[in-house]
């Protein structure tokens, strides 16, 4: 992937029987070397944006597309793809399903016409709808038909919703309040400049202690962002040390992926598959004991 030679992990990782051949020179570490020969190697984990250089018009785009020919390729949050990925996501799936590979596509919240998109991408079916099943579900696409396969509801949960006022005083206030018996919260903001707004006003207001309150975001440097989600992961996470009152003001950084729990969450608006998404990270762990 893109930042792996920042995150020394060429220092600290052992791999071994993974795709090493001396005569060819393809061997395990190499995949987090930024050469175009990585994606030849029989397994391999990787960020997206290494597939999807495979139909850009950049030197050697084919060695990767050949890399992946035959294969079983996973996606994962395909949701979170912006409208430029997207596109491009779309063009790679053509070219997946003419060499022969097969794809494994996940999402928790796939609006119904970018599941469409994607189906007819890949089979190349001029479709106007699916199979109807409810959510949520497993589709299945191959050449001669497509089939949809309803799977089991997780327990249903119920989120109390409420409006505050968007001044940074007036969360801060709310804040206060609500975590005056304890608690952990998260604050997902949509923009950096506005998360550090809020940050510095909290700051100013001693919620908690400076130790116990967090600015997470993507503009920091590698190593320290990565030394920041170590932290939050620690605290906050399925078995995590977590303080008796806390915060975490973060932008879309948390929204998926990691594995994190807080008791309260204040959230700007957003679309609403990112809502949930967000809301994931909402008292995640049932087994995790609550403040009042």
């Amino acid at each position: 992937h893109g930042q792996a030679l920042w995150a020394g992990l060429l220092d600290d990782l052992t791999l071994s029987n993974v795709g090493e051949d001396t005569q060819t020179g393809i061997a395990a570490m190499t995949w987090f070397l930024p050469h175009k020969r990585t994606l030849l190697a029989p397994f391999g984990v990787g960020t997206v944006d290494q597939a999807l250089m495979a139909v850009l018009q950049t030197r050697h785009f084919f060695v990767r597309l050949f890399g992946m020919a035959q294969k079983v390729v996973i996606f994962d949050e395909v949701h979170a793809y912006d409208t430029y990925m997207s596109e491009l996501f779309r063009r790679l799936l053509e070219w997946l399903h003419a060499n022969g590979t097969s794809v494994i596509i996940l999402s928790a919240t796939l609006p119904e016409q970018t599941r469409l998109q994607l189906v007819k991408a890949y089979t190349g079916y001029p479709a106007a709808s699916l199979p109807d099943e409810t959510y949520p579900r497993l589709t299945i696409a191959t050449d001669d038909r497509i089939q949809v396969q309803a799977l089991s509801w997780p327990q249903n949960r119920h989120i109390h919703l409420e409006r505050i006022e968007p001044q940074p005083e007036k969360i801060a206030a709310y804040l206060n309040e609500r975590l005056k018996n304890g608690g952990c919260a998260a604050v997902i903001c949509n923009t950096v400049r506005r998360e550090q707004e809020l940050y510095e006003t909290l700051g100013n207001w001693g919620i908690v202690a400076a130790e116990d309150l967090f600015l997470f975001h993507a503009r920091f440097p590698h190593a320290w962002r990565m030394e920041i989600e170590k932290k939050v992961l620690e605290r906050f996470g399925k078995r995590g040390n977590r303080p008796q009152r806390a915060i975490v003001v973060a932008t879309q950084v948390i929204e998926q992926s990691l594995d994190l729990d807080f008791d309260l969450m204040v959230t700007e608006l957003a679309p609403i598959d990112l809502l949930i998404q967000r809301a994931g990270r909402l008292q995640r762990h049932a087994f995790r004991e609550r403040p009042g």
